[in-house]
């Protein structure tokens, strides 16, 4: 009871707490364009390249259009994707430097933030689903220039201390909390409940005098208490990354 109450304390510390810890960067990043999938016109990208350079006092920035599997590298028609993708991006344009990345993935119909360092400390993975959430009905009426405009204003908000929409976040805390509250409950409940623990002199101090045999990995003791003691031990478990040597992150939308 005691450790599962602690782990939930440590998750709400972790949910609560969005301090940064990456210095802002000394130089001004890069701007790059990639509109492999010819979705802008020569007047939305230049107001798009307007919009990008007021992020570059905080890292670079990066617009990415993709359509077709032959120029993208990766299995189109991919639920996770996107995401992969746009990893891919950053590392290759931006590499272990703060900067964020817009993806729009016409083959998986979805736009995708991807950032990391200065910038992805105050555009957060909660951060870049929120925009993503607010922008893509722009992407679904094929105004992609206006879509990833509107995105990189959002980002710029954020960058300068502002407040963006969060409708689907706040639900999704609510849905949390509920969940959080329940668990605990279901907790509180079990504690009262549960039955005194016998401790191993106890069961010793019972069952004096009484035959003690081993059978099939079993030590049995007394008629009514057994014992099950294993050799094993259970496996270690732990998280990995792959393709890269900084842990970005990012959010996205389907659209």
């Amino acid at each position: 009871m005691r450790k599962a109450l602690i782990i939930l304390c440590m998750l709400a510390a972790l949910c609560l707490t969005a301090c940064g810890h990456h210095a802002k960067p000394e130089e001004r990043g890069r701007l790059y364009i990639e509109d492999v999938s010819d979705l802008l016109s020569d007047e939305e990208e230049s107001g798009l390249r307007s919009e990008m350079e007021k992020l570059l006092e905080y890292g670079s920035a990066a617009f990415v259009s993709v359509g077709d599997a032959r120029y993208s590298g990766y299995n189109a028609y991919d639920s996770s994707a996107a995401g992969r993708y746009a990893k891919q991006k950053y590392e290759e344009l931006i590499g272990p430097e703060s900067g964020l990345l817009f993806l729009i993935d016409m083959d998986n119909r979805e736009i995708y933030i991807y950032t990391y360092g200065f910038i992805g400390d105050y555009v957060s993975r909660s951060k870049a689903r929120s925009i993503t959430d607010n922008v893509y009905r722009y992407a679904t009426d094929k105004q992609y220039g206006t879509c990833a405009t509107k995105a990189f204003e959002q980002i710029n908000t954020l960058m300068n201390g502002g407040k963006i929409a969060e409708s689907m976040r706040y639900i999704s805390n609510a849905f949390v909390a509920v969940l959080i509250a329940l668990l605990i409950n279901m907790l509180a409940l079990r504690a009262l409940n549960r039955k005194k623990e016998v401790t191993a002199a106890e069961v010793a101090d019972a069952n004096k005098n009484t035959v003690q045999f081993r059978h099939k990995g079993l030590d049995i003791i007394s008629r009514k208490v057994v014992v099950l003691r294993s050799s094993s031990s259970g496996g270690r478990g732990g998280f990995g990354g792959g393709g890269g040597h900084f842990g970005g992150h990012g959010g996205g939308h389907r659209f």
